[in-house]
């Protein structure tokens, strides 16, 4: 959200978004069809440029030009309001519809056009904003948070902490708390 991706970031993220392949499993995708390291994947999910033979393979593999990977807004292609507001919507649950379409004031088929397509009006779009913990000047109707490799906004992060910290083993828990504690307090 904070650092802008060069055409080739996001046209890589967006090709996996636009495959089906769950955002977990993006690295793991990109070792299958590059026969690299998950390091390597890691790294141009993040923002690396890729090799001439990386982007020949990437290219072939998704059917497409090099020039068009490298170079193109190839999300364009989809309504980046729409996308991001089903993001939003299916990270951890604070409630569905229902909930924001009560925390905003507005009828649940409200909400349901929007995910169609719909526009919500710009106090709408900053109350939902507020309501999934986004920064101010992030633009939902420009900014694909969709393709955001960590989760997006102070609920969704605080969620995944949570859930990680739940699932470290007891040593590691063990050496890697008195780091936790001083930067959490």
């Amino acid at each position: 959200m904070n650092t802008p991706l060069s055409n080739f970031t996001r046209n890589l993220r967006y090709q996996l978004w636009r495959r089906g392949v769950a955002r977990e499993q993006w690295a793991l995708q990109l070792t299958e069809w590059l026969d690299c390291g998950e390091r390597r994947a890691w790294q141009l999910l993040r923002g690396d440029q890729p090799r001439q033979e990386e982007l020949r393979h990437l290219a072939e593999r998704m059917k497409m030009k090099e020039e068009t990977l490298q170079s193109d807004e190839l999300v364009e292609q989809v309504q980046v309001l729409t996308e991001n507001l089903r993001c939003l919507l299916d990270a951890p649950k604070r409630g569905g519809k229902k909930v924001l379409a009560e925390e905003l004031g507005v009828q649940q088929a409200s909400i349901s056009r929007w995910l169609r397509g719909g526009r919500p009006e710009p106090r709408h779009q900053a109350a939902i904003k507020k309501y999934f913990g986004l920064p101010a000047n992030v633009d939902l109707e420009i900014d694909p948070l969709f393709l955001e490799l960590s989760p997006v906004g102070s609920y969704a992060q605080r969620a995944w902490l949570r859930q990680h910290a739940d699932e470290l083993d007891e040593e590691t828990l063990r050496v890697l708390f008195p780091a936790l504690e001083r930067l959490l307090r």
